[in-house]
């Protein structure tokens, strides 16, 4: 089991959930945590769930490949990497928070957030590691950095500009992409 794609992956996930988490709990007059804990369990679960989805179809895909899943798991996991770095650096700053208080609106935040998850659970079955242990870090990892930005908001007035920190998600998914063609060619 590599750890370090196992971290970077987790945390290259996370690190939407955590920016929206802080953004929004900023913007709330008087949020209850009640309501981050609420926030952070939809986020998880559909993150979590999403990621595994990708890995079962991804793992279904490995029959009709051979080397090619290393190479396609580099690719997609750079695509995303610098798609979420081009977003950071093009996207105008935008401190809108949904009222994530009402259901509807917090199940198309929390789904919208997840396809990353998806293709991200695909290209990382292709490199056949233990997808259980995999979604487990990924849940794990959510929960605790979405919980914690929104406590972190809360607590602090932090600059209105965070979107720097969905940048550190992209740079995480590079990482892995690099580290799984590295293990590739170490092991060749």
């Amino acid at each position: 089991m590599d750890y370090i794609i196992i971290l970077f992956t987790a945390l290259g996930l996370a690190m939407t959930a955590f920016a929206f988490a802080l953004n929004c709990a900023m913007q709330r007059p008087s949020p209850k945590i009640g309501q981050f804990f609420t926030l952070t369990l939809w986020f998880t679960v559909f993150q979590t769930v999403m990621f595994v989805l990708g890995g079962i179809i991804g793992f279904s895909l490995l029959k009709f490949m051979s080397i090619s899943g290393i190479w396609a798991s580099f690719s997609i996991l750079i695509i995303f990497g610098f798609k979420k770095i081009a977003e950071t650096i093009t996207k105008k700053d935008d401190t809108r928070c949904f009222d994530f208080r009402e259901t509807k609106t917090l199940a198309l935040v929390s789904l919208a957030n997840s396809f990353d998850a998806f293709i991200v659970g695909i290209s990382l079955a292709f490199i056949k590691l233990d997808l259980w242990v995999l979604a487990l870090s990924v849940g794990i990892a959510i929960f605790v950095l979405t919980l914690f930005g929104a406590i972190l908001g809360k607590k602090l007035q932090l600059p209105k500009n965070i979107k720097w920190l969905e940048l550190v998600g992209g740079v995480a998914l590079i990482i892995v992409a690099i580290k799984i063609l590295i293990n590739q060619f170490a092991y060749v």
